[in-house]
């Protein structure tokens, strides 16, 4: 790269003291306009006397290499690095063809028995060395940053792989194009469709895990998992519905020290949180459909915030895996009813016959099933198929 840039360097030098158009008399009539255009519009009125430009040594020097050697090696400081905990290991399996409505990726146990990516895997991040919870929760990823085929777990499928989402028959991708942060939720939540939280404008919950957005720099692929700083919430209105986005970043990303709340976000990255918030608003309307609307004066909530957002969900999670809520829907109507039915039969009392009823908040009190669990801590592997660390 530093050859082609110092090459680009000495074309652009030639160009200003006038050397490349006394050489274009064998050039084709619309580079020699190309040039010419350069030279007598701005070139020579900006820096008449080019001798006095600096000029960069080719090949490059010594001292331009061990700058750029300390560039490259670590700009955060020696200090900052991050020991990442210790994992177990599932398995992830690419099942059917690609790119058809039979495919599906699964996760295993090292036993070999489905693990569920919305169940199993502990909302709260467990070091699998120490059995001790960390400050982070887990990240279930579904799409991959800069993609657009739209994964989703498959919340009634028994054992909740992961599928492309289907509409009239037809694979589902992103019209407006490929999505520029890692997609996907957290496990262990539920947007319950019969609560309807005091700040989403009279919106029920959508039925699905809770959705999150990871701005690190790492491409995680569908079906990893990843230990995660909470750093806010934004909420958004989708048709009718109540569809929490929470920001954070991979607790290992190079940026991770240095965002604890979402206010550093748009200090430290400003512009990220406006175009996540521009993205969910347009990403519909190349489907014909109008913009998305938010609450909260479109605000990013702060930390403290998202994390009660978290509990209720997590809350709202151990009611439906416990049956607690099918037995409270009376009053709800059919259609409420369905979607709450629905998901129990297929695949929760199958998964988890026996869940604590008792809701502690995200603490160490939490582990109530996780312990009954595999114990599943957070992915550091996010090749296409094969042992994934959780």
């Amino acid at each position: 790269a530093m050859s082609v840039i110092d090459e680009c360097y000495h074309a652009w030098q030639e160009l200003l003291a006038g050397d490349k158009q006394r050489t274009l008399h064998d050039q084709p009539n619309e580079i020699k306009d190309l040039v010419r255009n350069l030279s007598t519009n701005s070139l020579f009125e900006l820096a008449p006397n080019v001798d006095e430009h600096p000029t960069l040594h080719s090949p490059l020097s010594p001292q331009h290499m061990i700058l750029q050697k300390k560039i490259i090696t670590n700009p955060f400081g020696p200090n900052n690095s991050q020991q990442e905990p210790q994992q177990q290991h599932v398995w992830v399996s690419h099942q059917g063809p690609a790119d058809t409505t039979e495919y599906r990726i699964k996760a295993f146990g090292e036993g070999g028995q489905q693990v569920s990516l919305w169940h199993d895997i502990n909302l709260a991040h467990v070091d699998a060395e120490t059995k001790q919870e960390t400050p982070f929760l887990n990240f279930v990823c579904e799409i991959p940053k800069f993609s657009r085929k739209k994964y989703e777990i498959a919340t009634s499928e028994v054992g909740n792989p992961i599928k492309q989402d289907t509409k009239k028959g037809q694979l589902r991708e992103f019209k407006k194009g490929d999505i520029f942060f890692n997609y996907g939720c957290f496990p262990q939540t539920w947007e319950d469709p019969t609560f309807i939280h005091p700040d989403a404008e009279g919106t029920r919950g959508d039925n699905d895990p809770l959705d999150v957005c990871e701005i690190g720099a790492r491409i995680i692929q569908p079906g990893g998992v990843r230990p995660v700083k909470v750093l806010g919430i934004l909420c958004m209105i989708d048709e009718g519905e109540c569809d929490w986005k929470v920001v954070v970043i991979d607790a290992n990303d190079k940026w991770a020290p240095f965002l604890n709340d979402i206010n550093d976000v748009e200090e430290q990255l400003p512009g990220t949180l406006d175009s996540i918030r521009e993205w969910y608003r347009t990403y519909k309307i190349p489907d014909g459909k109008p913009p998305n609307v938010f609450g909260l004066q479109e605000r990013f909530m702060d930390k403290a915030y998202a994390m009660s957002v978290i509990d209720e969900c997590h809350h709202a999670w151990k009611e439906l895996l416990t049956g607690e809520k099918e037995r409270t829907i009376q009053d709800e109507p059919n259609e409420i009813k369905d979607l709450v039915r629905n998901l129990s039969k297929n695949s929760l009392f199958e998964l988890a016959p026996n869940m604590d009823e008792q809701h502690p908040p995200i603490s160490t009190k939490m582990m109530t099933r996780q312990q009954q669990s595999l114990q599943l801590t957070s992915s550091f592997d996010d090749s296409n198929e094969g042992p994934l660390s959780f």
